[in-house]
């Protein structure tokens, strides 16, 4: 599989990376069409490797709360994926771990109706403050968040914690 990574490329500068440009996007109201235009490209992508028989690569999107939030995101997913001919086995959905924590009700109804939709979910960087959420969430998987992981070879308080994680999501 692969991940969406979008940066912001300014002739003659290195890339900018998300963390210095979202929180921009979101004061100014841009980040529904920053996430559908991240989509769409997405869609095209996995479009393009399709056509070239390499139909098995699932692609990985981050999504924004405030697309999550959107009363047509749904549909609006749904319309791209028709669309692009793609089918949502391919894409690995990834909701941000502030969503869960904010509004469980909301998190769990999404996670369900993604999955109903054939998505697989994710919750990006996870972490402690989500654990107890854990037995009410549907969701194919946790990626947690780079603290715990972070030198996981040496540092065995990360391995203790990351293999209870794991016990805990997957019992």
């Amino acid at each position: 599989g692969a991940e969406a990574l979008v940066r912001w490329v300014i002739p003659g500068q290195s890339p900018m990376l998300p963390v210095d440009f979202i929180p921009v996007a979101e004061e100014n109201g841009l980040m529904l069409s920053l996430g559908e235009w991240i989509l769409e490209a997405a869609l095209q992508q996995l479009a393009q490797w399709q056509t070239k028989q390499l139909s098995g690569i699932s692609l990985a999107v981050n999504l924004s709360s405030h697309q999550l939030r959107s009363a047509q995101f749904i549909d609006r997913l749904m319309a791209m994926v028709n669309t692009a001919q793609i089918s949502p086995i391919m894409m690995d959905l990834e909701l941000p771990e502030r969503l869960v924590t904010e509004d469980l009700s909301q998190a769990k109804g999404l996670l369900t109706e993604l999955q109903k939709r054939g998505f697989s979910t994710a919750i990006d960087d996870f972490g402690c403050s989500s654990l107890s959420h854990l037995q009410y969430l549907p969701v194919n998987i946790l990626k947690l968040d780079k603290c715990f992981v972070r030198d996981l070879h040496q540092n065995h308080s990360n391995q203790i914690i990351v293999k209870a994680i794991m016990e805990i999501a997957w019992g």
